[in-house]
């Protein structure tokens, strides 16, 4: 159900590309897929799915890519996926409540990206999420919702923005221990 799936597929470059799924994923990193690297590319869903899902991988590269789903989620690196970065990437989503990022794995990084959710939570970091970076990086909520939602144990947010002008620029729930906002 994926325009793109990559099951057990490590080192492999895809640029360039317009990888698009309307009535699924978008893109599907999956069963140790790792050191894989996605670039300078569009990925979208008309659906009520993930744009972009990493699931169990590790060491992944997505850069300068445009993520985009009017009725779904943007992008989910799950509890299982560690060591993957995120950069100079744009992620935007419509659907109500839903969020454009959520990091449930940990040792992740993204940096100088943009995540907007207009009628939902820009980025939400998960409760088993540990030792993810977020930095010089944009986080938008909408609808009433976060920009970013903070839970976990010592992730760190650094010299980024964070908005929700009808919500909660951040929300740092009782499972949020150790995690530091700075510069931002």
């Amino acid at each position: 159900r994926s325009a793109l799936g990559l099951d057990g597929a490590s080192s492999n470059t895809i640029t360039q590309s317009y990888i698009t799924s309307p009535n699924g994923y978008g893109a599907g990193l999956a069963s140790n897929s790792n050191c894989n690297k996605i670039s300078q590319s569009t990925i979208t869903s008309n659906a009520s799915y993930f744009t972009l899902y990493v699931i169990s991988g590790s060491s992944n590269t997505l850069t300068e890519n445009y993520i985009a789903n009017p009725l779904g989620y943007g992008m989910f690196l799950t509890g299982s996926a560690h060591y993957n970065t995120i950069s100079q990437s744009t992620m935007i989503v419509g659907g109500g409540g839903l969020w454009a990022l959520n990091i449930s794995g940990s040792s992740n990084t993204v940096t100088q990206s943009y995540m907007l959710s207009s009628a939902g939570s820009g980025v939400v970091v998960g409760n088993s999420a540990g030792g993810n970076t977020i930095s010089r990086s944009t986080m938008t909520g909408g609808a009433g919702n976060f920009a970013l939602s903070l839970s976990g144990s010592t992730n760190t947010v650094t010299q980024s923005y964070m908005a929700s002008p009808t919500g909660h620029g951040v929300y740092m729930g009782v499972l949020s221990r150790y995690n530091t906002i700075s510069w931002s």
